[in-house]
Parts: structure tokens; C-alpha cells; sequence
């Protein structure tokens, strides 16, 4: 009898080890694939006891969309459930319907079901319910084919399911056939950002959270922007007269890479008129005081500017600094510091007749770090350029 009893607690050790294990084993976590159909993991079955459907409910997850489960003539409200060992998070079904046949179907051997597909209607309804752990409905929806040949249904719900209720109101003159259901478990996609840990730039990731539509989160690098902040000013260079556009370079403050941009003129010239009564002549211009101050900072010069008129064919009146030489009957002034976006220059006299050929210089000069230059025309030349009252007065308007 002691061996007997000794046999009996070891039959019932060894159960409740195994009972541990299997429970272990239903309750380990699966990782999902994304884009795999787990229909045909369920357990499928049905409270129809018609053989249309009961008979055929593997069609239902075989991979085909030309076989499927008819419904029932003499069975209304019947279901369909696909019953999980696992729980999972549902992120949809494919319901296909008003699928074309195979062309086995009709010789399937199954006469009931053929004689359903030649009398079928396209649109029917059906619901769909999912089930939590304690058998609790967390989801029930009605849907309507409507002509459709694929209801796609997204629950957008994140309470982990273990069973699916494919529910049908078919009653007599209702014949309709369902071909294929594809579940597919939730993958979770990390695409929105939460929070950032680190910033990420132009060349270097960054570092983030990231959250799935379901709330959960995971950390992950954030990829480079591939976006230059080009604000460094590099160099701003005029190689073409200060009355031609110029190329300024942008460098970017986290990396080496840099840009070349167009800028414009800092100078234009308007040209040489003579009044209406003909006691004046005068030259005018404009200037881009903006682009005078970067090309200062970028160029790290002193950058002035000014007029000068003088009664004289020498090509050099000025010094270096911008002063008259001691030898010309004239003067100059710089206008760096005012604020005027144009300025003329203008000589006047009673009567021309007697020096309306006598050389005159009247036109702009520039300082560009120690070098000088004047405008006398649309460029900026080394020399001035002397011009007299008659000269000007046969230039065309």
C-alpha cells in the first residue's frame, strides 16, 4: 500500500510540473512580424451545425480567394470564431468578399456550395467582435460589403485578444458566401517622437524616444536633418566691379560645407545729365549700404566711400585716404556715414560758353581697404575718368 501511495504523489508531482510548464508556455511573449497573416493559428469554429459552414471553415484561412464558407439556409445569427492560444494586439482584419471562384470550386464536390455561389448577393452585412482574456467584449462593429470585395477593419484598440467573432445574420433567401479572413497582429511602429535626448544635426544623429500608436516606447537614434544652416559668413567678394553682382560664401557651423550665393551691386550708376536750362551737369548714384556693412565684416576692412569735384584732367586727384592732392582745384567727401540711398553730384555755372570744354573730374571714389578707385561710368576703375560740359551734353538721354 506505501508503494502504491508513493506512486500516486509522484503521478501528482509530476502533473502539477507539467501543468507549470504548459502554462509557461502559453503565456510566453511572441514577437510579431509585420505583414503576417496569423489567421490560420487560430483554433476556428462555429455555432452553425450546417455542414455549408462547418464543413468548410478552413477555407476561411487557406490562402485562397477563390474558395470560401457559404452561410446557412436554415440558421440565422450564426458565428465564426477564431480562438487563440496567446494573446496579441489586433492592428486589423481582411474580410474578402464577392471574390471570383476557382475554377475547382464548382467540381469541389460540394453541391451546396455552388448552387449558394449561383444565387449569392453581393451585399450583406456582418459584425465583428474581439475578446479580451476574461472573455469581455472590447470591440463589436457592424460592417456592409456594399459591392466591396475587401473590408479591411482596424479596431485601434491596444487591449491584448485571444478570441475573434466573425458574426453573421444570415436567414433564409440571405445567401451569401465569405472567402477568406486574414487577421493580422499589431507590429509596433516607433515613427513618432516623443521626446529628444539629444539633438541631431546636419551630419550627426541625434538621440530620441519614440512612441508606437499602441504607447509604447522605445529609444532610438534620430537621423541627421541632411539640412546646412548656411549663416557662417565666410567671405563676400566683388572680382567684377562694385557695380556687378558679387558671390558671397555661407558656411554651415556644424560641418565644413559651404554655399556661394549672388549678391548685389554696392554701387549703381545713374549716369551724367544736363538740365533743362543748361547751367548744370550732374552724375548720380545709389547705393546698397546693406551689403556695404557685410562685405566690411566679412572682408574685415574698412570700407569708405564719397564724391569728389574737381576742375582738372588729372586721372589721380584723390590720395589715398580720400583728400584732394595739394595740386588740384577741387574736393572730396565721404559720405560713409550718412544714411542717404542716393547721391548726385552737381556743378553749376551761369555760362558755359567759355569752359564747356575745359576738363572736369565729378564722380564717386572708393576706399576698399587701402585700395582706391572711383566710378566714372557703370564700373569702377583704377582712374578717374575727366569729362567736360560739352561731352555730357551730347551724351544721349
Amino acid at each position: 500500500m506505501k508503494k502504491l501511495s508513493l506512486i500516486l504523489i509522484l503521478c501528482i508531482a509530476l502533473l502539477s510540473i507539467l501543468t507549470i510548464t504548459a502554462f509557461a508556455e502559453e503565456t510566453e511573449e511572441v514577437t510579431p512580424t509585420e505583414g503576417t497573416n496569423i489567421a490560420p493559428e487560430a483554433t476556428l469554429s462555429t455555432t452553425s451545425g450546417c455542414w455549408v459552414v462547418s464543413s468548410n471553415l478552413n477555407r476561411l484561412v487557406d490562402g485562397k480567394y477563390g474558395s470560401g464558407m457559404g452561410s446557412s439556409h436554415n440558421e440565422r445569427d450564426f458565428s465564426v470564431y477564431f480562438t487563440y492560444d496567446r494573446f496579441f494586439v489586433v492592428d486589423k482584419l481582411i474580410v474578402y468578399v464577392n471574390q471570383e471562384p476557382e475554377d475547382s470550386y464548382s467540381a469541389s464536390g460540394d453541391q451546396g456550395l455552388t448552387a449558394a455561389y449561383q444565387s449569392y448577393r453581393p451585399n450583406f452585412g456582418f459584425t465583428v467582435v474581439l475578446y479580451d482574456e476574461n472573455n469581455k467584449r472590447v470591440f463589436q462593429k457592424d460592417y456592409k460589403t456594399e459591392n466591396q470585395t475587401a473590408i479591411v477593419i482596424e479596431p485601434n484598440i491596444n487591449t491584448p485578444i485571444y478570441k475573434i467573432e466573425y458574426w453573421d445574420p444570415c436567414g433564409w433567401n440571405n445567401t451569401h458566401l465569405v472567402w477568406e479572413i486574414e487577421v493580422y497582429e499589431h507590429y509596433c511602429h516607433f515613427d513618432t517622437l516623443k521626446q529628444t535626448l539629444k539633438e541631431e544635426t546636419c551630419v550627426t544623429p541625434g538621440e530620441g524616444i519614440y512612441e508606437c500608436k499602441c504607447g509604447k516606447t522605445e529609444q532610438k537614434e534620430i537621423p541627421p536633418t541632411n539640412h546646412h544652416d548656411y549663416r557662417v559668413l565666410e567671405a563676400m567678394k566683388y572680382e567684377n566691379s562694385f557695380l556687378n553682382n558679387g558671390i558671397k560664401t555661407l558656411g554651415c557651423p556644424t560641418c565644413d560645407e559651404s554655399i556661394e550665393v549672388d549678391t548685389q551691386p554696392l554701387f549703381k550708376f545713374l549716369g551724367y545729365s544736363v538740365s533743362r536750362s543748361g547751367k548744370s551737369i550732374c552724375v548720380s548714384y545709389t547705393v546698397n549700404k546693406e551689403d556695404i556693412a557685410i562685405y566690411e565684416t566679412a572682408n574685415d576692412i574698412t570700407f569708405d566711400y564719397g564724391i569728389v569735384c574737381a576742375v582738372t584732367d588729372n586721372i589721380s586727384p584723390l590720395t589715398a585716404n580720400g583728400k584732394v592732392t595739394d595740386i588740384i582745384n577741387g574736393q572730396s567727401r565721404s559720405l560713409k556715414d550718412t544714411t542717404y540711398p542716393r547721391f548726385d553730384i552737381k556743378i553749376s555755372a551761369n555760362d558755359w560758353t567759355n569752359i564747356s570744354n575745359t576738363p572736369l573730374i565729378m564722380c564717386a571714389y572708393i576706399i576698399d581697404g587701402g585700395k582706391l578707385s572711383y566710378i566714372c561710368s557703370e564700373t569702377n576703375t583704377e582712374n578717374a575718368i575727366p569729362l567736360s560740359y560739352s561731352q555730357i551734353n551730347l551724351m544721349p538721354i
